[in-house]
């Protein structure tokens, strides 16, 4: 048996996938969670359309889920803030979401619990960025005030991540004004100079660096106090307290996962280029997250404190109702 470490004290092609909701490499049906006619359980998992999702694929392909007794299909949403709803829904199963979505869940009575990490960003390079348009004269963070951001979803994390930033910058977080765009469509936003800056993650952040936009910060994420974990894979608490082996197994298929990919960056990238249609030139410049089954109360609480802060959450839920942590399967 694998555990995976949980410390109960821390292109234009996606973006059709995204809009649509279409069931990617279906060997299920989708939103279904019963045994398949080979015994295996089959469930359905939500992906947000950048290269962190593309850890699912590489489990397809290596053959990690089918080792831990699995079959998986695959939606592609835009973020956390659209895998929860979904989540709750019962459109999906399982889903790799930002915490800081799953926690706003939780304060709304949402319970949509963290049952493993899924990646987070590296303390070097620009996966999860702050890029100013070229055409906006921005390259500090005081330039931002009066501006307009683009981020992934209003109210969510990558917006707290800009108010983090620019508050460790002397700037103050409500000078700043906030719109919501897919992550594919923000290259061109910042191209037209439709909005000052955009919270961009890869390949997107490399293309819209790329087309002459200013790098203003390659992670964001360490404006926030302890830089905790970024993203878990996360259920509902029922389908997780009828699901228990199946979620166990999902961990384990992970944990696997990120070890494939730590040893194999080339392989992933080519993997990655496959599902996100990335051109050549800009797959050998992506900078990757760090996929990883850490997830500590402590990365939640420092979670909490900033969306406290920030006015995201009114206080902090109930903790079973953010993290419930499984032991990986066999």
């Amino acid at each position: 048996m694998r555990t995976a470490t949980l410390l109960s004290s821390g292109g234009h092609r996606l973006a059709a996938l995204a809009v649509g909701g279409i069931c990617a490499l279906a060997l299920a049906a989708c939103g279904s969670s019963a045994s398949s006619a080979g015994g295996d359980q089959s469930v359905t998992v939500a992906i947000p359309p950048v290269v962190s999702g593309v850890d699912v694929y590489v489990a397809q392909e290596q053959g990690f889920f089918s080792r831990h007794h699995l079959t998986v299909s695959v939606k592609v949403l835009n973020g956390g803030a659209a895998i929860v709803p979904a989540m709750e829904s019962g459109a999906v199963d399982i889903g790799e979401t930002n915490v800081v979505s799953v926690i706003q869940g939780a304060s709304h009575n949402i319970a949509e619990p963290c049952f493993t990490g899924a990646n987070t960003d590296p303390s070097t390079g620009a996966y999860l960025s702050l890029v100013t348009s070229k055409g906006s004269g921005v390259t500090t963070a005081a330039g931002l005030r009066g501006r307009t951001v683009a981020v992934n979803a209003t109210n969510g994390v990558n917006q707290l991540l800009v108010q983090a930033y620019l508050d460790a910058h002397g700037v103050s977080p409500t000078s700043v004004h906030f719109i919501s765009l897919q992550y594919a469509d923000m290259p061109q936003a910042l191209n037209s100079n439709r909005v000052a800056a955009a919270v961009t993650s890869e390949p997107f952040t490399t293309i819209s660096v790329g087309n002459g936009n200013h790098l203003l910060t390659g992670n964001p994420l360490q404006s926030v106090p302890g830089t905790p974990t970024y993203s878990c894979w996360n259920a509902s608490a029922k389908w997780l307290s009828d699901n228990h082996t199946a979620a166990a197994d999902y961990a384990a298929a992970m944990s696997d996962t990120d070890a494939w990919i730590a040893a194999n960056p080339a392989k992933f990238r080519t993997i990655a280029a496959k599902h996100l249609t990335i051109a050549p030139a800009t797959l050998a410049k992506i900078t990757l997250p760090v996929f990883t089954a850490e997830l500590s109360q402590q990365d939640i609480t420092a979670w909490e404190t900033v969306a406290h802060k920030y006015g995201l959450i009114p206080s902090s839920p109930k903790n079973s109702d953010v993290l419930s942590p499984v032991s990986a399967g066999s």
